[in-house]
């Protein structure tokens, strides 16, 4: 949504392409399935599961092993934002001149300038606002030109 309503107010936010293997999110949940697994050969010896056949624990892991990897099928095989978001070719098709002569006046700006631009804004808003006493009301245009000139 912040991609199209910074498109609408002429500046295009250029997003590096990034792989799940770079998510801190991914090596947690990954360095979780090994503790999972290595739980394996520590109940396996533990007095309990002993007298217990080995086919139950099994069963048991299998209820902590089936949700993680359900996880990471969905993850390797549909780990992908293209489709809740208009193509650059679909956006075009529908009128040609009026996207390129959008795309041509859009200031480009990465997503880490505009998310320390938009944080200086913010900061700006807040210390008027508290050294006026005033409640400053901005649209979302004025908004995209005041992180515009952070």
């Amino acid at each position: 949504r912040l991609f199209y309503e910074c498109m609408i107010n002429r500046i295009f936010l250029c997003f590096p392409t990034m792989s799940y293997l770079h998510s801190p999110v991914f090596w947690f949940l990954l360095t979780y399935l090994a503790c999972g697994l290595s739980a394996i050969f520590y109940i396996k010896d533990s007095p309990t599961w002993e007298v217990r056949p080995f086919h139950e624990l099994i069963f048991g892991i299998f209820a902590y092993l089936s949700p993680i990897t359900a996880f990471m099928i969905v993850l390797f095989t549909h780990f992908s934002a293209n489709a809740d978001i208009v193509t650059l070719p679909n956006f075009i098709a529908r009128d040609r001149e009026k996207a390129v002569a959008l795309l041509n006046e859009c200031t480009y700006i990465r997503d880490k300038d505009f998310r320390i631009a938009f944080r200086r804004a913010e900061h700006l808003i807040e210390e008027l606002a508290s050294e006026s006493r005033i409640l400053l009301t901005l649209d979302t245009p004025e908004l995209m030109q005041l992180v515009l000139d952070q």
